[in-house]
């Protein structure tokens, strides 16, 4: 009888060492998927007489590719006047993903070490 105990709590030892194992592989993973993450860049210049259009665009196509590539959309601006760019910066405030931003905030963002290209 005491054989069959202490069979069994061995049994139960080894099943909670091991759903343990698990949870602790699984959560190092997912800290390493979150130090990978990806991102989207534009760029948008101040000849770019388009690029409202083409934004929209990608954004159409961006909804059949990897949400990964569409969790984060920098449109990194490089001295377009305000005044050009009222209908980007409106588009970008209205959507989550997408980050209306300098090229030198960029530059920052990416040395903080939030992402890495």
């Amino acid at each position: 009888m005491a054989g069959v105990i202490i069979m069994a709590a061995i049994v139960i030892l080894i099943f909670i060492a091991a759903v343990e194992a698990i949870n602790i592989f699984q959560s190092a993973e997912a800290e390493n998927r979150e130090e990978l993450k990806a991102f989207t860049v534009l760029v948008y210049r101040q000849d770019d007489a388009f690029f409202e259009k083409e934004l929209l665009s990608l954004l159409s196509q961006l909804k059949w590719t990897e949400p990964c590539f569409c969790s984060e959309v920098y449109v990194v601006h490089m001295n377009v006047p305000e005044s050009q760019s009222v209908n980007i910066r409106q588009l970008c405030a209205e959507r989550r993903n997408l980050i209306y931003i300098s090229m030198d905030d960029f530059i920052k963002v990416l040395e903080k070490g939030k992402n890495s290209a």
